[in-house]
């Protein structure tokens, strides 16, 4: 096939040649006849033909000649450098970024409120498939943009000027379609304005468009509206709930910040729970209804949708207030919904900040019909609440089975009467034919009505109908005053309820539109907070499990009457510790390359010594040079420590294995190609399991995962660019031109915590076997991580970049959540992943782009002609193998069986040497009986104190002695367990060194456990007596007043009382 111009250029770019137009003509007429030629070569059959990479591969015997392992060039740098053509303090300087490219980064501004808008308008386009939007109108946006931006230039900026937002299209919005979601209003433009629209807009808000909705906000799923079903970005098979799933799936999918809704039994709270995001409906009254097309007059309030409760109370904070156009509005003084945020609950501190806030549980919303994993979310962010101080009560709600059939007779009967004005005369839809008035009216509304719509219409107007009235609007008014009155009888108990707000994750679009029944119970949580008039809100908590575990389940968290600024301060709380309402519906994918710089003393080709901290290019010889006429020749030690690595993950040691040439310019890369492997490296395959921590605020449990490796492949390293101090110009330092073992994973890897799992995994095994001291400051451990993101369920791999030399486990975390979050919106803005490499800049929190990648799938590899094969004969792998020390998981498996640990725990305890050890001198002295609680005090108050003071084990002030001696005297009753974390911290405090240190604080404080039967019961007489009502509640069947009563009567010993004793005394004397 002949060349072409095309292909001269991108040959000359790959070898960074630039060639005029006749010079590449001129290559081009040369090329074409040379690769004639070479065409010839097809015709051969080269079947099962083994490539010869060098001329005595085939002769036997013959093999790479492998040099011991020593240092043996000594650098002279200035004879090295005499003719190198800009050297500044021993370092090779090159050119940095251009003079422009500077220029635009200094003239580089903060975003604009136009800028924002233009930003979300090209976000909404690329997500044309969730449906979302049902108006966008980009001249009336960047208009309204500008004019924040001149608002801002005269010093009007107000909290929200500039600050995009999308409005449900059940409020009408001057210039825009207001529609409700029907065919009736499909084209309708209202000449006013919502008083929500207005204040937002008076607010500075800049409005991206009107958001798809339920017919008329009749709907829990979004698939009633004529402008057909909204998506959930979570997952395009399942619905957003309803009926503001527009709003939700926008503000979801990132498509704006910030979205109205209308909350009539749910329509807020629901859609925010199934898409995993913050919303609020207020209590009745506190928001306008004027300029909202109306559902239930007495049910329907608007509220704020956002990712974060700060968010939406910023938002209520312009909506809500007085309006005189609304005759239900509440005439209440205006407040600032900010103001408790980040505040503690009166009386409670910092470190418990929710002490005191007591939190009702009714009991209703947690028993049959509410699904497994939407009631172990519920169950992670409730004990997330207990951690914060606050205290779960149990309350009942008695009526809320009857929620459902009361709120499906008031609410469709004030349809039937809201929606009577819809009849083709004044406005919207009109049918094209009919024979007289009557005929017009049953047409229109018949072809401008949706079917549930209809539905709704005719039950309201049977309910109202002479004779039904009593039976059904009337009696469902009065059940609506029990139920009110439900919630102010739990009230009284407690200052916030708490609880589902769906009884499972989102359902596959088109499961329940056949049957309203089931549609309807889907609001079983909302619809009683909806009746009484009462706020609620909806905050992510999780997610499903199994196939919905990529669907978000929301908690629902109900205040009482103009209690908003406290239970957006409860939400607020929880969202500071947890960051279920950040996460996006994308899928991450990792792998990691490691360079493991092995433990020789001089580097993999040449004799120069891998020392640390030399002075730059004091230890680079010719051949790290790349001066003319080197040769390279192979360290024995780095082969060695290679096949060691992958004996112990269980690896194939590949018998005969190639040095290949990888072909790129890069100024710290003299030869302009690395010496790699490539196709036949010399470990392949092998596993490594890590053990990934739990984390309560990500509501994360502790598990264990399989990371498959590719391989792991011995390296040249490249030098090191320093890009500061030089005038404009970059430093090449060639010392580390060294010996790294390159360690290359399968992309099995799904988050940050993930990788930094895996990589403290292999940390601890390099420098377990000895073949790497593992120091990630002097860059002996350092990775390079890949990562890409895909739309969950996609099986296809998005386009990765790949992030260069993280030294630090905490830099790999945050490179990696910057990266994933840049892809992200990269790919929402409608924008494209480039492949390329990337540096993190830990003091700006960044990635920033290095260098193009699209170079490489074709590096141009090929078997080094100067090193012959690598031969590894069976022999020596065994010799090696034999010097191997117990690895990891083997003494995990032994941990596991001979201490009976469970699996997590053993290997914790043996992600190194010196835990691993700490560990069996403490059940050497304590016994075999005290394992599991030496493993308890090791992972826990060791760790705990250790990380708190950055303390290696080994330098722990609590000896393995002590802490089996503290095990000791609370396993034969001398101390209690929360005496001995007392005793623990005062030898830690007192780097006490004698083991006896144990016994002697215990003497000296008084601190030995009252065992004695006569002296514990005259104490549980005066705790009995000084509490009187626990002691009738715990007679009344409250199980907790049994622990309260435990508690005083350990506070009243001071903690030396015998939990067991106390526990067995107070059940007898309760008898």
């Amino acid at each position: 096939m002949a060349l072409t111009p095309t292909d001269v250029n991108r040959l000359a770019h790959l070898a960074r040649i630039e060639l005029g137009q006749r010079e590449a003509e001129h290559t081009l007429e040369q090329l074409n006849p040379f690769f004639g030629l070479v065409e010839q070569m097809q015709a051969v059959d080269t079947k099962d033909i083994a490539a010869l990479a060098h001329p005595t591969d085939q002769i036997e015997d013959v093999a790479l000649r492998l040099r011991e392992d020593a240092v043996t060039e000594h650098v002279q740098r200035d004879d090295n450098q005499r003719c190198a053509p800009a050297v500044q303090d021993g370092l090779y300087l090159v050119p940095k970024k251009s003079l422009i490219e500077l220029r635009t980064a200094l003239d580089t501004k903060r975003v604009s409120a136009l800028e924002l808008a233009q930003h979300f308008l090209q976000r909404i386009d690329a997500a044309r498939e969730l449906n979302a939007f049902i108006d966008v109108n980009p001249q009336l946006t960047l208009d309204a943009a500008r004019a924040a931006d001149q608002r801002r230039a005269r010093g009007e900026a107000g909290p929200l000027v500039g600050l995009p937002i999308a409005h449900k299209d059940v409020f009408v919005t001057r210039g825009w379609k207001s529609s409700a979601g029907s065919r009736m209003l499909a084209d309708y433009v209202s000449p006013f304005d919502a008083t929500v629209v207005e204040r937002l807009a008076v607010a500075g808000m800049v409005t991206l468009g009107k958001t798809n909705m339920d017919e008329f906000a009749m709907g829990s799923s979004n698939e009633n509206s004529f402008f057909g079903p909204v998506r959930n970005p979570w997952d395009r098979n399942a619905v957003p709930g309803g009926s503001s799933g527009g709003s939700a799936a926008a503000v979801a999918a990132g498509l704006t910040p910030a979205a109205t809704g209308t909350d009539t039994g749910g329509s807020i709270r629901q859609p925010a729970s199934l898409t995993g995001i913050t919303g609020i409906k207020p209590t009745y009254g506190r928001v306008s209804r004027y300029g909202m097309i109306a559902f239930a007059s007495s049910l329907d309030q608007g509220g704020p949708m956002a990712r974060s409760a700060a968010d939406c109370a910023l938002v209520l904070n312009a909506m809500s207030g007085f309006d005189e156009r609304d005759s239900t509005s509440l005439c209440l003084d205006a407040q600032d919904y900010t103001r408790y945020l980040g505040q503690p609950w009166p009386g409670a501190s910092a470190e418990r900040p929710l002490a005191g806030l007591r939190i009702g549980l009714p009991r209703e919303y947690f028993g049959a019909g509410l699904a497994d994993d939407v009631r172990a979310a519920l169950d992670a962010a409730l004990r997330q609440y207990e951690q914060l101080g606050a205290t779960l009560l149990d309350v009942s709600l008695p009526k809320t089975e009857l929620s459902i059939p009361v709120y499906y007779v008031i609410a469709p009967a004030e349809a039937s009467s809201n929606l009577s004005r819809f009849d083709g005369v004044r406005y919207g839809h009109r049918a094209s034919e009919y024979r007289d008035l009557l005929d017009m009216y049953k047409k229109t509304r018949s072809e401008g009505f949706g079917a549930e719509v209809k539905r709704r219409i005719l039950v309201g107007t049977y309910v109202l109908s002479h004779g039904y009235y009593d039976a059904y609007y009337l009696q469902a008014q009065k059940i609506r005053r029990i139920i009110a009155q439900d919630f102010q009888d739990a009230f009284a108990q407690c200052d916030v309820m708490m609880g589902p707000v769906s009884p499972s994750v989102a359902w596959n679009l088109g499961d329940k539109a056949d049957d309203p029944v089931q549609m309807y119970l889907a609001d079983i949580y909302t619809l009683s907070t909806s009746l009484a008039g009462l706020p609620g809100m909806s905050v992510p908590c999780g997610f499903g499990a199994g196939a919905n575990a990529a669907r978000p389940v929301g908690l629902q968290i109900i205040g009482n009457y103009f209690n908003e600024a406290r239970m957006l301060q409860v939400a607020d709380a929880f969202q500071r510790v947890t960051d279920w309402h950040r996460q996006a519906p994308w899928e991450v994918v990792i792998g990691l390359e490691t360079h493991a710089q092995l433990s020789t003393q001089s580097k993999i080709f040449s004799g120069a010594s891998t020392r640390f901290g030399a002075e730059p290019n004091t230890q680079a010889c010719a051949l790290d040079l790349a001066l003319p006429g080197v040769l390279p020749v192979a360290n024995r030690g780095a082969v060695e420590r290679a096949i060691r690595f992958g004996l112990a993950i269980g690896a194939t040691i590949a018998p005969r294995s190639v040095f290949a040439r990888k072909n790129y310019f890069y100024p710290d890369l003299p030869k302009g190609y690395q010496i790699s492997q490539y196709e036949l490296p010399v470990v392949q395959g092998g596993s490594i399991t890590i053990q990934v921590d739990a984390n309560e605020k990500a509501g994360r449990d502790a598990y264990e995962k399989t990371i498959q490796l590719t391989r792991a492949h011995l390296e040249e390293d490249a030098g090191k660019s320093l890009h500061e101090d030089f005038a404009g110009m970059t430093g090449i330092d060639l010392n580390r031109a060294g010996t790294p073992l390159e360690i290359v994973t399968e992309p099995d890897m799904r988050s940050a915590a993930e990788a930094v799992a895996y990589a403290k995994a292999l940390h601890s095994l390099v420098v377990w076997l000895g073949i790497c001291d593992g120091n990630m400051q002097e860059g002996s451990f350092r990775c390079d991580a890949n990562v890409s993101v895909r739309p969950l369920g996609q099986q296809a791999f998005g386009t990765r970049a790949e992030i260069k030399n993280l030294n630090s486990f905490r830099f790999l975390e945050e490179a990696i959540h910057y990266e994933v979050r840049r892809q992200i919106e990269l790919i929402e803005d409608g924008g494209t992943v480039v492949q390329e490499t990337r540096l993190y800049d830990p003091e700006r929190g960044e990635t920033r782009s290095m260098r193009s990648k699209e170079d490489a799938h074709d590096y141009r590899y090929f078997p080094d002609p100067d090193l012959m094969p690598l031969v590894i004969d069976s022999a020596w792998i065994a010799a090696i193998g034999s010097t191997l020390p117990e690895l990891p998981d083997a003494m995990k498996r032994r941990f596991a069986r001979q201490y009976g640990l469970p699996s997590y725990d053993a290997g914790v305890l043996t992600t190194s040497k010196a835990i691993a050890a700490y560990y069996e001198e403490v059940v050497s002295k304590a016994g075999a009986a005290n394992a599991k609680s030496a493993a308890n005090w090791v992972m826990g108050e060791l760790a705990s104190q250790l990380n708190r003071d950055a303390l290696a084990i080994g330098q722990s002030p609590v000896s393995a002695a002590q802490l089996a001696l503290l095990l000791a005297r609370i396993a034969d009753g001398t101390i209690s367990n929360k005496i001995a974390k007392e005793i623990f911290v005062s030898i830690w405090e007192e780097k006490a060194p004698d083991d006896a240190a144990v016994d002697r604080i215990i003497d000296a404080k008084g601190l030995k456990q009252i065992s004695d039967s006569g002296a514990l019961e005259a104490i549980l007489d005066e705790v009995l007596i000084a509490n009187p009502k626990s002691v009738d509640e715990y007679r009344a069947g409250k199980e907790k007043a049994f622990n309260a009563l435990i508690g005083q009567a350990m506070k009243a010993t001071k903690g030396r009382a015998n939990p067991q004793q106390v526990n067995e005394l107070l059940k007898k004397k309760l008898s």
